[in-house]
C-alpha cells in the first residue's frame, strides 16, 4: 500500500557519539554493553561462570568489532573485571549480576552502570522523538509503535504535542 515505515532506534554509532559526549569513553561503553549482556544470559538459563565468561568475551568481541566499532575493540576478561572494580568498587560476581544494575536508575544513590544506563537510555529516547518529529510534519497521519518502556519516558510529551495518546492492546 506504499505506506513508508521507520524503524526509531538510533545506531549504535549515534548511541557512542552521545555517551563519549557526556564524558564517558568508548572502553566504557563497550564494558557497559557487555555488563548487561551477562542477566541476559543467566535469564537463558546460564548458570555456571565458565560459560558466562566464554559467552560474555565473543559478545565483547562482536561489540567491539561490529558494533561500536572501538579504537581497541577486543577486551580480556582481566580488563572487564578491572573496569567493574573501578566503576563499583567491588569484585565482578557473574553469578549475582542482576537486571538492577544494569537498569537506569538515576535515583537513591545510583551505581556508576545504572548512570551509563540512563545516558544509553536518553540517547535511544532523543533519538526516537526526533524520528517522530520528523514523521508528523511530513505525514498527514503517523502511527507509533511503542514498547512500554519507552512510552513511559515519552508518553507526556506525546500528549503535550498531541493533545492525547490513544493505547491499543490487539491481544
Amino acid at each position: 500500500k506504499k505506506i513508508p515505515f521507520n524503524y526509531a532506534e538510533p545506531d549504535d554509532a549515534s548511541i557512542k557519539n552521545s555517551v563519549i559526549q557526556a564524558g564517558y569513553s568508548d572502553r566504557e561503553l563497550l564494558f557497559f554493553y557487555g555488563l548487561r549482556q551477562i542477566p541476559q544470559f543467566i535469564r537463558q538459563g546460564i548458570n555456571d561462570e565458565r560459560t558466562i565468561k566464554l559467552r560474555l568475551l565473543r559478545y565483547l568481541e562482536h561489540a567491539g568489532t561490529r558494533r561500536l566499532k572501538v579504537e581497541q575493540p577486543l577486551m580480556s576478561l582481566e580488563e572487564f573485571e578491572k573496569i567493574f572494580f573501578t566503576k563499583l568498587s567491588r569484585k565482578v560476581d557473574y553469578l549475582r549480576v542482576d537486571t538492577e544494575l544494569v537498569s537506569p536508575r538515576v535515583d537513591h544513590r545510583p551505581e556508576w552502570s545504572n548512570r551509563m544506563s540512563y545516558q544509553v537510555g536518553e540517547a535511544r529516547e532523543r533519538h526516537i522523538a526526533k524520528m517522530i518529529e520528523e514523521r508528523v510534519n511530513e505525514f498527514q497521519h503517523v502511527l507509533i509503535v511503542y514498547g512500554s518502556g519507552h512510552l513511559v519516558k515519552e508518553r507526556v510529551a506525546l500528549q503535550k504535542a498531541f493533545g492525547g495518546v490513544k493505547n491499543f492492546k490487539l491481544y
